[in-house]
C-alpha cells in the first residue's frame, strides 16, 4: 500500500471498524482527511475501503495452505479461517 494513502481518524463514524482507511497500519508518514467523510444522514462514505478479504480470495489462500500442509482431511474450516485471518492482517499493513 502507498505510503500516501489518506487515512481517516474514524471518529463517530459507524463503519470504521472494517474500513481500511481507519484500520490499516502506516509505517512512516500518514496523511488524515481533514474531517471524516462518513455522511450521517445516508449513512455511507464516498472512500469507504473493505478492509476483509473477498471469499474467492479467501478460497485460493486457503487451498494454499491445505496444500503445504499435506491435504489433510475434514481441516477445511481451520484452514479457511486460517486464510481469512491471515488476508485480513496483511491488509491492515499488520504482516
Amino acid at each position: 500500500m502507498s505510503p500516501d494513502f489518506l487515512r481517516c481518524t474514524g471518529d463517530f463514524c459507524p463503519i470504521k471498524e472494517h474500513c481500511l482507511r481507519y484500520t490499516m497500519l502506516v509505517a512512516g508518514r500518514q496523511d488524515f482527511f481533514g474531517k471524516p467523510p462518513f455522511h450521517s444522514e445516508t449513512g455511507t462514505c464516498d472512500y469507504y475501503r473493505e478492509d476483509r478479504p473477498d471469499a474467492q480470495r479467501i478460497q485460493e489462500v486457503a487451498y494454499f495452505f491445505w496444500q503445504k500442509e499435506g491435504c489433510p482431511q475434514n481441516k477445511d474450516l481451520e484452514f479457511w479461517l486460517k486464510a481469512e485471518h491471515w488476508l485480513l492482517a496483511l491488509n491492515r499493513g499488520e504482516i
